[in-house]
């Protein structure tokens, strides 16, 4: 612990504070309730009242000599509907819900080394939990990415000068999950898209 405090050489950092207040928010709703009988009914954009968000952002980058760096972000947010809304002819209660696919808590790390010609990251994404429906009755459990990349510059080459190769993997632990969730105004229906599984990439570029 002692050789990490007296290998730091740089911190910096910033610490964020913020609260909106979002006002008319409009959504598509029913206008009329719909029956079995008939195959939906026409929509309205409606006022639906107000969002009040309060949250907080703290990040910092730390430096280890001129070889290892670290950055590390911290985000809470804290968004919630003020009011019900009808649709048809229901009442939906969504005063004093989250507000659908915003996660109270989200964290991005970045450790890069660099050591001459050739570079390397560890970037990690959490994100916490998000609910799927305005009443919050669904959610999508929270996950974590872990990515990795790689590259080298190659100098020397006649009539080049630069030749870099790269490597990437992204999503290396493989992670199941929903990447992006689109609520609809009804409770219990929304649509979501699937984390993408774990890929790799090898780059060659060159500068002449």
């Amino acid at each position: 612990r002692r050789v990490l405090f007296r290998s730091l050489t740089n911190i910096s950092g910033q610490l964020e504070y913020y609260h909106v207040h979002f006002s008319n928010r409009l959504l598509a709703v029913a206008s009329t309730q719909t029956l079995s009988s008939i195959v939906g009914s026409a929509t309205t954009l409606t006022n639906v009242g107000s969002v009040t968000t309060d949250g907080m952002d703290f990040s910092f980058t730390a430096q280890f000599g001129n070889h290892f760096s670290f950055y590390n972000a911290l985000s809470y947010n804290k968004s919630v509907y003020n009011d019900n809304y009808i649709t048809g002819s229901t009442v939906v209660h969504t005063a004093g819900r989250n507000v659908a696919d915003v996660p109270n808590w989200t964290e991005k790390f970045v450790a890069s080394t660099h050591w001459g010609n050739f570079d390397a990251q560890f970037v990690g994404d959490v994100v916490g939990k998000r609910y799927t429906t305005f009443t919050n009755d669904l959610h999508a459990s929270a996950y974590a990415l872990f990515s990795l990349n790689a590259g080298y510059n190659i100098t020397g080459i006649p009539h080049v000068r630069n030749l870099r190769i790269q490597g990437n993997v992204t999503n290396l632990t493989n992670e199941k999950g929903w990447s992006t969730i689109n609520a609809n105004n009804a409770s219990g229906q929304y649509t979501a898209f699937p984390i993408a599984p774990r890929m790799y990439f090898l780059t060659i570029s060159s500068t002449f």
